[in-house]
């Protein structure tokens, strides 16, 4: 039983603590009697229990893999310190703050923040170094979590996009100790690096690997062939399998410099590609939506984008809302 307190922080972590051992796991009769005895002792107990309960009901709008994650992020902290379980607590919380809303969700307030080593908000671009010389740039909108151990290297990517370049290691090698392998983890496989430059992004139902130099080997997360991935190759990692990729006619790696780069790109896919840098929407008329587009778009400012696309294209950008913009054809 959780310990008692007078603090109504510790009444809600106390709660959190209820509901995960009554309603996210399979409780037996003396954890349930238990329970009941703590929610009848201290009309606080009830309060604290009813926002809780309040919060686990919006779990029920939520997309299947967004709560799973939270769900699984919770059970993690359930057990460790006090500090983990208040983590738990926000995470909670975090759902009722939000709302049911999948897009509000996934781009305004990602769960994935709160459990990452790293991040950056939307429109930020960050480049960190690591201890063994790795560094990694982490593009908008992304959340990673980094675990370095005796005899393995690991970056978790729990959401948006990495350049990574790979360090030499040398507090181990220079220690007679082999360099320690380097692993990226993602919910769709795993990819261990050889000594490289290579880029990691995820979308919703696939990542996307893109390798610039050395050599990277994936490996699906319910098996399958391990794949060698080659120097200017892209690949589409599934949970079953790997795909050789396309090119889209969007550039690979030059947000890192903060551009966006469009090769005889479809104007739908620089719009959505812009909109991963603002707050809001951008929306493309599907009249104009294959209209093929060339040049640098700088991400700074991308009402300033914006605004040089509809100058260079038959195109017009209205702002339906503060954050709805929409990419409509040009009236004559």
């Amino acid at each position: 039983m959780p310990p008692l307190s007078h603090s109504p922080e510790d009444k809600l972590v106390q709660a959190v603590d209820w509901a995960l051992k009554v309603q996210f796991n399979q409780p037996n009769d003396d954890t349930r009697i238990a329970f009941e005895r703590w929610l009848q002792a201290d009309p606080a107990n009830a309060a604290a229990w009813k926002r809780v309960s309040s919060v686990q009901a919006n779990f029920k709008n939520l997309p299947t893999g967004v709560a799973k994650g939270v769900l699984d992020a919770v059970e993690k902290s359930r057990t460790g310190s006090r500090a983990s379980r208040r983590t738990a607590l926000k995470l909670l919380l975090l759902t009722a703050v939000v709302g049911p809303t999948a897009w509000v969700i996934n781009r305004e307030t990602p769960w994935q923040r709160l459990i990452a080593s790293e991040s950056t908000s939307v429109g930020e671009i960050r480049t960190i170094h690591l201890d063994d010389g790795t560094a990694v740039t982490l593009n908008t909108d992304t959340a990673i979590s980094v675990a370095f151990e005796e005899h393995r290297r690991e970056i978790h990517i729990h959401r948006g996009e990495i350049l990574v370049s790979t360090g030499m290691d040398a507090a181990f090698t220079s220690q007679g100790q082999p360099k320690r392998p380097f692993w990226v983890a993602t919910k769709f496989g795993m990819l261990q690096a050889l000594g490289t430059r290579f880029i990691v992004r995820l979308d919703d139902d696939r990542a996307r690997v893109s390798l610039q130099e050395g050599a990277i080997e994936l490996t699906p997360a319910t098996g399958g062939d391990v794949i060698r991935v080659a120097p200017g190759q892209t690949w589409w990692l599934y949970k079953d399998r790997g795909v050789l990729a396309e090119a889209s006619g969007i550039g690979i790696s030059e947000w890192a410099d903060g551009l966006i780069v469009a090769n005889d790109a479809r104007l739908d896919d620089l719009a959505a590609e812009i909109a991963r840098y603002r707050r809001g929407v951008i929306s493309c008329d599907q009249d104009i939506a294959g209209l093929r587009v060339s040049g640098l778009y700088h991400l700074g400012d991308t009402d300033k984008t914006l605004r040089f696309l509809a100058t260079t294209q038959p195109v017009e950008v209205r702002y339906m809302t503060r954050y709805w913009v929409r990419i409509a054809s040009r009236q004559r």
